[in-house]
């Protein structure tokens, strides 16, 4: 998860160049594994074979065939712990409250740790302490090892997403959940509503894939709030239209869902990421960003009716539960809150000062404000 290090005990946003990073640099961000290690040789092998070596070809030969066996057997382990998963009684057999609809990996880096994978490089900054020019952030999982890891999930019915940050992640899952889905069946992958989650940055060239896909997206729309300062002064305005740009998304048919990432700290307002979904819309709505006087490319706010579906609605659907929950209909669940605002005809400003009044299970009462 990511941790904003522009977060602070305070209401006080921290100037952008006193925001820490752990990834300085491409030098420092990539610490080298085994499959480094065997591509470093094999790349050491290509550059050797300018010899005509015979012997040398003998050596490129035997480290291709060595990383081979590398990405197999870790993406052979991943597939066995992937079909254990699909036969638990939790999948097979959920119940109301509990279940297992998927798995989640890590395919990149954080915004705020500098390590987001991004389609073009960060930029030579102070701020994160990145002295390469042409450093792009981390890419966990390689494309070739993510496809079948991927397929593997949807053919055992298991909802696929990953943790995408920049647009560079987002692009490469979108890549190969086009590529599984074209091996797949028609309308296999889709069926088990693949994901992307966090999507903080969607190139433009992007955004009208995640409909045509059928994948959606699950987005935290406080890290707005939290982050749009530090981003600003990091990429620029321009840069900035492609982040959470919930409009577009919505308007291209993207079914996008609210979150919060809560991680650690208790208090809607207290933990690391907010987990207030008043504060989620509100900024969903507004686009307003802490310790910024204008909105964050307001072109790409929602409606208030958008933004609560997609705190509502569009997450049961996320969870496959758009059968019980979501909305107050005939044959749900009747599971809802009673606020002290409304946050339909309200000044926008005031949406995320909501405080709910009384909570209801099932038609029970559960909680009332004292």
């Amino acid at each position: 998860m990511d941790t904003p290090t522009s977060v602070v005990s305070d209401e006080k946003t921290p100037p952008p160049e006193e925001t820490l990073a752990t990834q300085p640099s491409k030098e420092k961000s990539n610490p080298a594994g085994p499959l480094e290690i065997t591509t470093e040789r094999f790349n050491s092998s290509v550059a050797r074979l300018t010899t005509n070596s015979i012997d040398e070809l003998h050596k490129l030969a035997s480290e291709l065939q060595k990383m081979q066996e590398f990405l197999k057997s870790e993406v052979d382990t991943v597939q066995r712990q992937i079909e254990s998963i699909s036969r638990q009684p939790l999948h097979t057999a959920p119940d109301d409250w509990l279940g297992i609809i998927g798995i989640k990996m890590y395919l990149d880096g954080g915004m705020l740790t500098g390590s987001a994978y991004m389609l073009d490089p960060w930029g030579v900054s102070k701020i994160y302490s990145i002295t390469d020019p042409n450093y792009r952030g981390v890419l966990l999982i390689p494309r070739e090892r993510l496809v079948p890891i991927v397929r593997a999930a949807a053919e055992a019915g298991l909802q696929f997403t990953a943790h995408s940050v920049g647009d560079g992640a987002v692009r490469t899952l979108l890549d190969v959940y086009e590529q599984v889905g074209r091996e797949m069946p028609p309308g296999a992958l889709a069926a088990t509503r693949p994901c992307i989650t966090h999507c903080n940055f969607v190139h433009p060239d992007d955004v009208k894939r995640f409909k045509a896909l059928g994948v959606s997206a699950d987005i935290q729309p406080v890290w707005l709030y939290l982050d749009a300062r530090t981003l600003l002064a990091q990429f620029g305005n321009d840069r900035l239209s492609r982040f959470q740009p919930l409009r577009s998304l919505t308007e291209a048919g993207a079914l996008i869902g609210g979150g919060s990432d809560h991680m650690q700290k208790l208090g809607p307002r207290r933990s690391i990421n907010p987990y207030d979904p008043f504060l989620g819309i509100g900024t969903a709505v507004t686009r307003r960003a802490r310790g910024v006087d204008s909105p964050a490319h307001p072109e790409q706010a929602l409606s208030r009716e958008q933004a609560i579906r997609m705190y509502t609605t569009n997450n049961a659907w996320l969870l496959l539960k758009e059968k019980q929950v979501g909305s107050l209909q005939p044959g749900k669940f009747a599971d809802f809150v009673v606020i002290d605002t409304d946050v339909l005809k309200c000044p926008a400003e005031e949406i995320e000062k909501t405080k709910v009044l009384r909570t209801y299970l099932g038609g029970k009462p559960v909680f009332e404000k004292k």
